[in-house]
């Protein structure tokens, strides 16, 4: 989403500095795409383990299954997740 703040999805952050900016862009750079893929993957990976993180700390009595569908459901939302695991409003 674009706002006359953030003209630009690539724009500068504005809690970042120019130079720390500019530091971000060069290292993308040297990435390369598949730099940037793997390095995309990774944040991916990463979110999702604090999401999963959290849904344990809050449900330290759900198994790996509720924890999965907690967290299909949190990123797809209750119609998908509905139906797929066939639990209505499990997590609700």
């Amino acid at each position: 989403m674009t706002s006359p703040e953030h003209p630009h999805p690539f724009s500068r952050p504005l809690d970042t500095s120019e130079a720390a900016w500019r530091k971000v862009r060069e290292i993308h750079a040297r990435l390369g795409p598949e730099g940037r893929v793997e390095a995309a993957f990774a944040a991916s990976e990463l979110a999702r383990e604090a999401v999963l993180a959290g849904i344990r700390m809050r449900h330290p009595e759900y198994d790996d299954f509720r924890l999965r569908t907690e967290l299909f459901r949190r990123i797809y939302g209750d119609a998908l997740a509905d139906r797929f695991t066939g639990a209505a409003g499990s997590s609700r």
